[in-house]
């Protein structure tokens, strides 16, 4: 019975690591889709237009395939420290900073890469996740930007673990 929990657990983590890699190839196009050096300025502009325009939705894509990623990114590391025993069971969630910390713990990640995720993505996520009124694109643009260079390396990292 616990083996059967186990492999399902294990084929969910599996499929939720490869629909992670699509959300993060999706904004890759997304963000060459506001401009091919997705600048700050450009992603702005975009951010900021009307609202039923072809910028704003470019915007919408980039912002919606980046919380999915991390999202799918953090579910799988919950499932993950669940399966190997690391952590409180799947029901009961843990923050992202303690999932980065059994991470770290278990030999997962490293440490310049569980700094990195802690300080420029995790905790971004955790205070601002939907287009509310006070959306600061830069600071938006800043957490694309981190998801771009290390979400890479933690799903490459999470896709090794068990």
């Amino acid at each position: 019975m616990i083996q059967d929990k186990d492999d399902r657990l294990r084929e969910t983590i599996k499929a939720r690591l490869v629909d992670a890699k699509n959300h993060l190839e999706a904004l890759e196009y997304n963000t060459r889709q506001v401009g091919d050096d997705f600048s700050s300025t450009r992603f702005r502009a975009a951010w900021e237009s009307p609202a039923a325009s072809e910028g704003r939705s470019r915007a919408y894509a980039v912002e919606g395939s980046c919380e999915s990623f991390v999202d799918g990114v953090f579910e799988a590391a919950q499932e993950i420290c669940a399966l190997q025993g690391w952590t409180r069971s799947v029901g009961l969630k843990q923050t992202k900073l303690e999932l980065l910390q059994q991470l770290r713990k278990n030999g997962v990640i490293t440490e310049p890469v569980r700094r990195e995720m802690a300080d420029k993505i995790a905790g971004y996520r955790d205070t601002r996740t939907h287009d509310y009124v006070k959306v600061n694109a830069r600071e938006l643009h800043a957490h694309v930007v981190a998801v771009l260079t290390h979400g890479p390396a933690f799903l490459t990292a999470l896709s090794k673990a068990f």
